[in-house]
């Protein structure tokens, strides 16, 4: 990285996860004088042992006239409800607040090219695409950011570098300058953390702002006004199974190759079109386009089909952490006994009504659940299941035993935050009582 402009200069990290040690490691490496700080104190000893060469001080005791830059941790509030302490502290003295990949992006290769990914739904599965179809066509990429692999621990020799941003990343960042961005979708999230959805939208927007292209999704009300709106060069973004890129001409068909493709392209169809504009933006053959389509195998806890046991499909939704993300995996089934509930969101499962003809019961579960009964009562068959492995062995019961092709979907449409530390650990949590259920079926039929 080029980063030779901060040597021997004093920089800050504050929040020593994942993301904050890749930059203590980044600065270090390129003799910055480094402090670092974290509200968790076993993350500071962990920190303490890897890293000799940093300052590990409380940031009340440095001397910020020596510290001209701070970089923060995306998961530390900087506005709203309230701004952490840190950053009042840092505001005192003027120094400049960044996120790593604000830094990353100022100390990039001159020939490298950067795109960037955002969105309520979707980033880290388009961004996934991207790298995987552009690897099929030989070219040397990196693949991180809000999801996976820190930036700053990205493979530094590579042609192109493709980042998920997050709304709290690009909330820190004050310019973004990509090659490429991708704006897919703005639906209600993050309410609590960003004050407001006009603040939210406007954080989003943030990412397309000096671009060299903006690839925008066009078929929600909120991205399709920003597309309008926007006056550089851009790209629209539609979910369709086929393609038109006004810019080269080019027709890419999908339609004779849904049988071979192993994600699901109709909870997918968004990030397919997304994914296929950026890399005909780069020149990438189409055939190598619907190749690489053709063997990307997804994302977990997306949509994510486990397998069946008998009759019953289960399929593994947990980063559905909204109704807007639900809504693709329903449209996706039919005869679904569907598992949903946690910590609800703005707006909760109103928006999934025209879809309920979809489920064919319900099995409700977490902090959500007296709140989702009073929205399905009378329009869905619905049971208080209270846990996810009460649910899963009621839906499990209720679907061997009634001889139809049934899918159990666990597709939340909440945050995990009620009963689980993230989507990841409930959707691991399903994904293990898949497994027992079925190993358990399989021995009692031997």
């Amino acid at each position: 990285m080029q980063l030779g402009k901060y040597k021997n200069q004093g920089v800050a990290v504050f929040g020593l996860g994942k993301t904050g040690l890749s930059v203590i490691n980044a600065l270090v490496n390129c003799g910055t004088r480094t402090y670092a700080w974290d509200d968790n104190e076993e993350q500071i000893v962990n920190a303490k042992a890897i890293y000799k060469e940093c300052s590990f001080i409380h940031p009340k005791e440095y001397n910020w006239h020596e510290i001209r830059t701070l970089i923060l941790s995306p998961g530390i509030p900087i506005s709203y409800p309230t701004p952490h302490w840190i950053i009042k502290l840092a505001r005192n003295f003027d120094c400049k607040i960044k996120s790593d990949i604000e830094l990353f992006l100022e100390g990039k290769a001159k020939n490298q090219k950067i795109i960037g990914v955002t969105g309520t739904n979707g980033k880290s599965t388009t961004t996934y695409l991207i790298g995987h179809i552009l690897k099929s066509a030989g070219k040397k990429v990196a693949i991180g950011g809000n999801f996976g692999v820190p930036v700053f621990d990205l493979n530094r020799n590579t042609e192109i570098c493709v980042i998920e941003f997050s709304s709290f990343q690009l909330e820190l960042i004050n310019e973004v300058n990509l090659d490429i961005a991708v704006l897919l979708n703005i639906t209600p999230d993050h309410i609590d953390r960003h004050g407001s959805m006009e603040n939210y939208i406007a954080i989003k927007s943030k990412l397309i702002n000096g671009s060299r292209v903006a690839a925008i999704g066009c078929d929600s009300e909120i991205t399709a006004s920003i597309f309008n709106k926007f006056t550089g060069n851009k790209v629209p973004i539609s979910a369709s199974m086929s393609f038109q890129y006004p810019d080269t001409g080019i027709h890419l068909e999908l339609e004779n190759h849904v049988g071979d493709v192993k994600i699901n392209l109709i909870s997918n169809s968004e990030n397919v079109a997304a994914a296929c504009t950026v890399c005909k933006l780069l020149k990438v053959d189409s055939n190598i386009i619907i190749d690489g389509i053709k063997s990307f195998s997804g994302l977990k806890h997306r949509n994510e089909s486990l397998g069946k046991i008998a009759n019953v499909l289960f399929v593994n939704d947990s980063k559905a952490t909204n109704a807007e993300s639900s809504e693709k995996a329903i449209l996706s089934y039919k005869n679904i006994y569907w598992i949903v509930g946690g910590k609800s969101k703005d707006g909760g499962i109103e928006s999934l009504r025209k879809h309920f003809a979809n489920i064919k019961k319900a099995f409700l579960i977490g902090e959500s659940t007296e709140a989702f009964a009073n929205t399905i009562e009378n329009k869905i068959d619905f049971v208080k299941c209270c846990s996810l492995a009460n649910a899963f062995k009621l839906a499990f019961n209720e679907a061997i035993n009634s001889k139809e092709e049934i899918t159990v979907l666990f597709s939340p449409a909440c945050a995990s935050f009620d009963q689980w530390k993230n989507f990841e650990e409930r959707g691991e949590a399903f994904c293990r009582m898949f497994k027992s259920f079925r190993y358990n079926h399989i021995y009692r039929l031997v």
